[in-house]
């Protein structure tokens, strides 16, 4: 009887424990909750924005990169073999300007004509006048400078005027003599009236 008693009293628990729940009760959430569930996607989605960004940034620089128009590099004026006297106008009289050489070859042969450009870059404030017309030498670094050749530049084709801010690109032909020395060398184009300039073709390889 005592079992059955038992029996009775855990089928009761069992009965009550399968009659259906009402609906839990959840309190709003505080901001500290919200905090939690939803602070991590704040940094995520800041992320996220700047990297967008970065790649629109970059995407935008490869446009414009591919959409450039590069303009073509001037023609060089021709060169002309105008061998003259040597002028005996002072340095202090005439002005100064820039100069650059470049060569698209560093390997020269002796007795070959080699050719290079010199830029001019009129870097005063006034205009330089081109009549008479400038003269120049060339010679290899460590030959006698005042023995090597005079020569006009071609002022036929350069103008008259030098104009302030301008630039000239010349076209230049040297052929090593039999009395330049081989091997590496450096090369120097200096002007020698109308205005001073110096330029120097560097590392170049003169060869037999």
């Amino acid at each position: 009887m005592k079992q059955g008693a038992d029996w009775g009293e855990s089928s009761n628990l069992n009965v009550r424990d399968e009659e259906p729940q009402g609906p839990i009760e959840v309190g709003p959430l505080t901001p500290q909750d919200r905090h939690r569930q939803f602070g991590w996607r704040v940094p995520v989605g800041l992320f996220v924005a700047i990297a967008l960004l970065a790649l629109a940034g970059h995407a935008l620089d490869l446009y414009e990169t591919s959409t450039r128009v590069v303009p073509p590099a001037p023609t060089p004026i021709a060169w002309v073999n105008a061998i003259v006297s040597p002028s005996g106008a002072g340095s202090n009289s005439i002005p100064s300007v820039a100069a650059e050489a470049i060569t698209h070859s560093v390997f020269w042969t002796a007795g070959e004509p080699n050719h290079f450009t010199v830029q001019l870059t009129n870097t005063t404030s006034a205009a330089i006048p081109l009549t008479p017309c400038p003269t120049y030498s060339m010679y290899v670094l460590g030959t006698p400078a005042n023995l090597a050749t005079v020569r006009a530049m071609n002022c036929a084709d350069m103008g008259s005027i030098f104009q302030p801010g301008e630039t000239l690109t010349l076209d230049m032909v040297y052929t090593p003599t039999a009395t330049d020395p081989l091997g590496f060398e450096s090369l120097v184009w200096r002007s020698s009236s109308g205005f001073l300039a110096t330029a120097q073709v560097a590392s170049i390889e003169i060869q037999e």
